[in-house]
C-alpha cells in the first residue's frame, strides 16, 4: 500500500486526475534480480487481491531476461479511488543502460530490486541510485531486496545486513523511501509492500 498512496499522492500533487493519466513505477537494478517476476507478482496481488495457486507456479517458471523495456499496466484501487498503474520493467543488462535515460522520469517512483541469493552488490544500488538522482530529478525510490525465499543468510543476520545498507546508502541518497524484503514465488512481503 506505502507504493500506491504514495502514487496517488504524486497524482494529487501534480494535478493529474486527468483522463488518461497513469502512474508510474519504474522497476530498476541488475539483471536476474526478479523485477519481471516482482512486477508480474504485484500485478496478481492487486488485480485479485492475493497471489493465487496458478500464480505462485507461474512465479516459479525461469523467464527469459527484459529486452529495453517492458510496460504493464493495470487498474489499482485504493482507497475508493481508482488507480491505473503503468510499470516499467527496465532490462538489467548494462547493454540497455545507455537507452534507460530516454525513459527515466521525475513522474514517478522508483523500485530498486536486489536480490538476496546472492551477495548485494552496492556498486549496481549506486548506479541506480546516482541514475535516479540525476536522471529522474530525485524521484522517490523503494529499495527491494527479492528471491527472499532462496537466500541462505539466517533473517537476523539479513535484517542487520540491509538496515547497515539502506543506512548507508540513505546517507548520500535521501530519496530512499523504504526498504522491502520479499518473494515473489511464495508472496512473503508482498501485500506489505504493494
Amino acid at each position: 500500500e506505502d507504493v500506491l498512496e504514495g502514487l496517488l499522492g504524486s497524482q494529487d500533487r501534480r494535478g493529474d486526475s486527468r483522463a488518461g493519466y497513469a502512474a508510474k513505477i519504474s522497476f530498476v537494478g541488475k539483471g536476474n534480480s526478479g523485477k519481471s517476476t516482482l512486477v508480474r507478482c504485484l500485478y496478481a496481488v492487486d488485480t485479485f487481491g492475493k497471489l493465487r495457486a496458478r500464480d505462485r507456479k507461474k512465479m516459479g517458471e525461469h523467464s527469459v531476461a527484459t529486452d529495453g523495456v517492458h510496460v504493464t499496466e493495470w487498474s489499482s484501487r485504493l482507497g475508493g479511488r481508482s488507480l491505473p498503474v503503468r510499470a516499467f520493467d527496465f532490462a538489467g543488462q548494462s547493454l540497455y543502460y545507455a537507452t534507460h535515460s530516454f525513459f527515466m522520469t521525475g513522474d514517478g517512483i522508483y523500485v530498486l530490486v536486489f536480490a538476496l541469493d546472492e551477495p548485494v552488490d552496492e556498486t549496481y544500488l549506486l548506479y541506480w541510485l546516482e541514475a535516479v538522482k540525476h536522471m529522474a530529478d530525485a524521484a522517490p525510490v523503494f529499495l527491494v531486496g527479492t528471491k527472499m525465499d532462496r537466500c541462505e543468510m539466517g533473517e537476523q543476520a539479513l535484517c542487520q545486513s540491509l538496515i547497515s545498507l539502506a543506512g548507508r546508502l540513505r546517507g548520500t541518497h535521501p530519496n530512499i523511501v523504504r526498504l522491502s524484503v520479499v518473494s515473489s514465488l511464495t508472496g512473503h512481503g508482498v501485500q506489505r509492500f504493494a
